[in-house]
């Protein structure tokens, strides 16, 4: 099953930047792989939760909307809030047509 999900390409570079756009409800995220160069994105959370709450989520093809080029990927790794356990970071991998990926599919 593949989802859709949006993204908006970001320039903050600072701590402070990041925490403001957690403020507005939004998730920094990285999408790297493939022959393009690493991107610095951001996910909406209310959306990213439909996602997100899935058993497995980690193994899922998201085809991702970056302010409208689409790119498959996969989510890799999430960062959690010490206390309120909320997603802060999530690094995405890009599916490139040919390329050999690892995932863990629970059971």
């Amino acid at each position: 099953m593949t989802y859709n999900l949006k993204a908006t390409k970001r320039v903050s570079k600072t701590s402070g930047e990041l925490s403001a756009l957690r403020s507005k409800g939004l998730i920094p995220a990285i999408l790297y792989g493939g022959n393009n160069p690493n991107l610095k994105i951001s996910v909406d959370e209310k959306l990213l939760n439909k996602v997100f709450n899935s058993d497995s989520f980690l193994s899922t093809i998201i085809d991702l909307d970056i302010d409208g080029q689409k790119e498959k990927v996969v989510p890799r790794d999430i960062s959690y809030h010490v206390i309120s356990d909320k997603p802060i970071h999530i690094d995405f991998m890009r599916v490139s047509k040919g390329s050999k990926i690892i995932l863990q599919i629970p059971v």
